[in-house]
């Protein structure tokens, strides 16, 4: 495994009804990655997650939120698609871990976040970070 890139957040972003994060690090044609992701966020109506990846990728992994005293978690088998997963609590970590197969097709990773309800401020604070490895001689 080799470090391909890591991108963290210099400060808050915020958004209505989702948007893209400055969280975007750029992947190559017919390689094999381990992405890892730690969000940090708030809204008291919950924050969803997704992860947009070039055209034809694939990915399998989990996401997992730790609230208070409460741990859930999700399978991640779709791109671009917001999970159903929530979370509801100020400062809450979602982590996701995620092996993404590109196709024929090279582009960025990037985080996409928003609120479960519409017209509500979310909140992704400064140190949240999208980790990428390239998995050497990974299955193609």
């Amino acid at each position: 495994i080799s470090l391909t890139g890591v991108d963290t957040l210099p400060a808050s972003v915020g958004s209505i009804n989702g948007r893209d994060t400055a969280l975007v690090l750029p992947v190559e044609a017919s390689k094999v990655y381990l992405v890892r992701v730690f969000l940090f966020g708030n809204n008291g109506n919950g924050i969803k997650y997704a992860l947009m990846c070039p055209a034809g990728s694939t990915i399998t992994g989990w996401m997992s939120y730790n609230q208070s005293s409460t741990h859930s978690r999700q399978e991640i088998t779709a791109i671009d698609t917001f999970g159903s997963l929530t979370m509801t609590t100020n400062g809450a970590l979602c982590e996701i871990w995620a092996r993404l197969k590109t196709s024929t097709t090279p582009g960025n990773v990037t985080v996409k976040f928003g609120s479960t309800i519409d017209n509500t401020q979310s909140h992704l604070y400064a140190g949240s970070s999208l980790v990428i490895h390239e998995i050497d001689g990974g299955e193609v």
